[in-house]
């Protein structure tokens, strides 16, 4: 959160970025929220349009051109709906506004959203790992040996002794060496890659949109694991998915494997304790 100096000073800030990233005028901006990386402001454009625009903060430069490629990206498998991209600056990224009704989602929006998101995940990539990346492809390489890797990795970068004990390190390997061997073999898929509660926006069209992507060639349980954390997806929406692509009966059994990931960037990151905790649960469990 920023406080009202910040705001008045990032309001004009703003105003600036917005106009040289379209080169549209703008009349007004408004404080939306904080993320992580940076604030959301919405502005009204003086050609009548109003959109939503997303800055880093100074201690988190962003890289935007990624994120406007990822959206263009998913917009063009013509499947889950994504805001358009208006603009990117180098402080900014500029989006149509999709509304701001403060709705619940209904059962039906649910599904239609879990029935595109089935459809993504037929979209095949090259190799295994996040999208523009360079890492040398093994083909004979299983996505949970890639898992492996990449948890094993992020551990090294990312822990702190003083949160992750050496017990914990085993514990994340027995999670590895147990569930890994259980997951279902698949192509590279496109996946969001970060789909949780707060990244499913409720469009003023009726629409569920999804926001903040951060694509890789994965495995769709993977992707789905992301919706049972921090306000599971309904029910309904993972019927809908069943439409549209195959689902194991057992792959929530996998989940202490899938979410490694999110655990350990928020328990090596933050010392966030309800997250290490839950990691602990599934090491003693596996």
């Amino acid at each position: 959160m920023i406080d009202r100096v910040e705001k008045q000073q990032a309001s004009a800030m703003i105003l600036t970025a917005t106009e040289q990233a379209l080169g549209v005028g703008v009349g007004c901006s408004a404080y939306v929220t904080s993320g992580m990386a940076g604030d959301i402001f919405r502005v009204w454009l003086r050609d009548g349009r109003t959109a939503i625009v997303k800055t880093a903060r100074p201690e988190r430069p962003t890289d935007f051109s990624s994120e406007a490629h990822a959206l263009g990206m998913l917009a063009a498998t013509n499947t889950v709906p994504v805001p358009e991209v208006l603009g990117v600056g180098a402080d900014c990224l500029v989006m149509a506004e999709l509304g701001s009704i403060e709705q619940t989602p209904t059962d039906a929006q649910w599904a239609i959203l879990g029935a595109q998101l089935g459809q993504l995940h037929w979209e095949e990539g090259p190799h295994l790992g996040y999208v523009g990346s360079d890492t040398p492809v093994d083909p004979d390489e299983t996505w949970a040996d890639f898992w492996a890797c990449r948890i094993r990795e992020l551990t090294r970068l990312w822990r702190n002794p003083e949160v992750l004990t050496d017990d914990d390190l085993a514990g994340i390997e027995r999670i590895i060496k147990v569930y890994g061997p259980q997951v279902p073999p698949s192509k590279p898929i496109l996946c969001h890659g970060d789909l949780w509660r707060n990244n499913v926006h409720l469009g003023d069209d009726g629409r569920l949109y999804v926001i903040d992507p951060s694509l890789d060639y994965s495995h769709p349980e993977a992707d789905l694991a992301t919706t049972r954390i921090n306000g599971p997806f309904p029910e309904v929406f993972y019927a809908g998915y069943r439409n549209t692509h195959p689902l194991a009966d057992d792959w929530e059994t996998r989940l202490p494997l899938y979410l490694l990931k999110e655990l350990l960037g928020m328990t090596a990151q933050i010392a966030h304790e309800p997250s290490l905790r839950l990691l602990r649960e599934f090491a003693a469990k596996a």
